[in-house]
C-alpha cells in the first residue's frame, strides 16, 4: 500500500516521487535526490487526454524542388544551360539550329542565344547579324559603360557576348535618361574602338557582365524536352 502526501501544488504537479528511505510518496514537479519517480502506468492508471499544445513556430525552408516540365538546353555533361524561351532560327528542313535560353544570374534573368556549338557571339547568328553598343559619358570611353534599355521594368535582359573575353554584357535595372558622348561596338572581333556619338538623350542602364567561361559549360549543347 502506498502512502501519498499531497501538497498545495498537486494540481500543477506532474510526477509522483517515492522517498527511498521511508517509502512515502509525494507529488512534486520533479523528484529530488533520494527519491524515485513512480510510473503510474504500472498501476493501470491513465488520466484523460490533455489539452492540445500551442502550435509550433514555422519550420526552416525546405530544399528547392526539381525543375518543372520545360524545354531546356544542357551541355555535354548534362548540366543545365538554360530554359528555352524561343526558337528564332530553323534550317531549310525546319530543323531547330538555334534557340534563345533564359538563365538566372543573381537577381536578373538573362537571355542568351545558343546553338549546338555553344553560346553565339554578339554580331553573328545563323541567319542575321546585329551589334550592340556600350555607351559612355566620357569622350575616351573610360568609366562605367551603359546599354540601351527600356524606361519601364522588363522581365529579362538580353545579353551580348564578346567572344574574345567570353563576357556577356546585359543591362541591369530600368533605363534612365542619359546623353552619352561615345560608344564601343560589341562585335565578333571583340570591343571596337572608342567612337564619338551624337549625344542625343535616350534611355540607358548600367552594363553588367556574365563570365560565360566561368560557368564551365561544355559543348556540344543539346535540347531536352519535359
Amino acid at each position: 500500500m502506498l502512502a501519498i502526501a499531497a501538497t498545495a501544488s498537486a494540481v500543477q504537479s506532474a510526477v509522483l516521487c517515492k522517498k527511498k528511505k521511508s517509502g512515502v510518496v509525494v507529488i512534486r514537479d520533479a523528484c529530488r535526490k533520494k527519491e524515485t519517480k513512480i510510473d503510474l502506468g504500472q498501476f493501470g492508471a491513465a488520466g484523460p487526454p490533455g489539452a492540445p499544445g500551442a502550435p509550433g513556430g514555422p519550420g526552416s525552408p525546405g530544399s528547392q524542388g526539381p525543375m518543372g516540365p520545360a524545354l531546356v538546353v544542357k551541355d555535354a555533361s548534362g548540366t543545365l544551360v538554360g530554359v528555352v524561351t524561343s526558337i528564332p532560327h530553323l534550317d531549310g528542313a525546319l530543323n531547330v539550329i538555334q534557340v534563345t535560353v533564359a538563365r538566372q544570374v543573381g537577381d536578373a534573368v538573362v537571355m542568351l542565344d545558343a546553338d549546338a556549338s555553344g553560346f553565339l557571339q554578339c554580331g553573328t547568328t545563323n541567319s542575321y547579324s546585329y551589334i550592340r553598343n556600350l555607351y559612355y559619358t566620357t569622350s575616351d570611353c573610360s568609366g562605367a559603360p551603359f546599354l540601351a534599355a527600356d524606361a519601364a521594368p522588363t522581365l529579362a535582359a538580353v545579353a551580348c557576348l564578346d567572344p574574345t573575353t567570353h563576357l556577356a554584357y546585359y543591362p541591369t535595372g530600368t533605363g534612365t535618361s542619359l546623353a552619352p558622348v561615345a560608344y564601343r561596338a560589341i562585335t565578333v572581333s571583340g570591343l571596337g574602338g572608342c567612337q564619338p556619338t551624337s549625344g542625343a538623350a535616350s534611355y540607358y542602364a548600367p552594363a553588367s557582365t556574365l563570365d560565360l567561361a566561368a560557368l564551365g559549360l561544355v559543348p556540344p549543347f543539346h535540347v531536352e524536352g519535359p
